[in-house]
């Protein structure tokens, strides 16, 4: 997929997936600028919200977390409205569409389903709540 840098490990790759994945689906991404204009409506004054923390993406975990990004409405649903994975059918035609050329695309799944792993686990953990 690209060059791993000097000292790259699996585990350090794994780490960096799993927070994309977290920062995705529980990060904050700021303001909600339609709660903001509702309450503006209302005449409510909202405090001020700080900056959204940034995650630092390595480069070379940038087209997994695209794919990821790509698929994020692909999941096979399970029993009491839970998720079970992602639908692979779909995961590898949108691989095809972008482009990824066949010898690249075992990687890129194995990439992908590390970051499937902890968005299950967050999903379905949002169940219990």
């Amino acid at each position: 997929m690209g060059r791993k840098p000097d000292g790259w490990s699996r585990g350090g790759e794994r780490k960096k997936l799993i927070g994309a994945v977290e920062h995705l689906l529980e990060g904050d991404h700021g303001p909600d600028d339609r709660l903001q204009a509702e309450a503006a409506a209302l005449g409510v004054i909202l405090p001020e919200e700080p900056e959204p923390e940034a995650y630092e993406l390595w480069a070379e975990n940038v087209p997994v977390v695209e794919l990821f990004i790509d698929v994020q409405t692909q999941w096979r649903p399970g029993a009491g409205g839970g998720v079970l994975g992602l639908d692979y059918n779909v995961v590898f035609r949108i691989m095809e569409l972008n482009g990824v050329v066949q010898s690249e695309q075992k990687e890129l799944l194995r990439d992908l389903q590390v970051m499937e792993i902890k968005a299950m686990q967050i999903l379905n953990a949002k169940l219990q709540d």
